[in-house]
């Protein structure tokens, strides 16, 4: 039970730091706080290294 309890509290940690990558870069492409879906897909994508197009096909509350 410890190490699962560990390991959720790991994936939330990962999922805090890299939301909160993610919204420095909102904060630095938009900073009035008016951004759209697709914008938040590619501050998603920059936050990660990735190309947008290898990840903005899937639904984004659950990616999230």
């Amino acid at each position: 039970m410890h190490g699962c309890r560990m390991h959720t509290i790991a994936i939330v940690m990962t999922a805090c730091l890299l939301m909160n990558d993610v919204m420095e870069i909102l904060a630095k492409w938009h900073p009035n706080g008016d951004f759209t879906e697709e914008d938040l897909w590619d501050a998603i994508a920059e936050s990660e290294g990735v190309d947008v197009n290898e990840i903005s096909d899937q639904d984004l509350t659950e990616f999230i």
